[in-house]
């Protein structure tokens, strides 16, 4: 069961970027795995290219994932004002 502390974890930035790369690594070995064996169909989207031009890759992701797909909404979804913007 997760428990959570009062206090924040103390990590470098360095150590932090390693982890998160490790998992990356551990997502997409997974990822290739699946599609391999047939257990999954996957599609990348590269979140530059979704902020530079939403309208394609909404097409793309409507392709991949068939009928029921808004792709209205999902290029209206996109707000590249908030690219690098901080909430707190």
């Amino acid at each position: 069961m997760p428990v959570r502390r009062k206090k924040g974890g103390k990590i470098s930035d360095e150590a932090l970027a390693e982890i998160y790369q490790k998992q990356v690594v551990a997502t997409r070995t997974l990822l290739a795995h699946l599609q391999f064996h047939g257990e999954a169909e996957v599609m990348e989207v590269s979140y530059q290219g979704a902020l530079e031009n939403p309208a394609a890759v909404a097409k793309r992701l409507s392709a991949f994932l068939g009928e029921g797909f808004d792709e209205k909404a999902a290029v209206m979804a996109v707000d590249a004002s908030l690219y690098r913007s901080k909430s707190c």
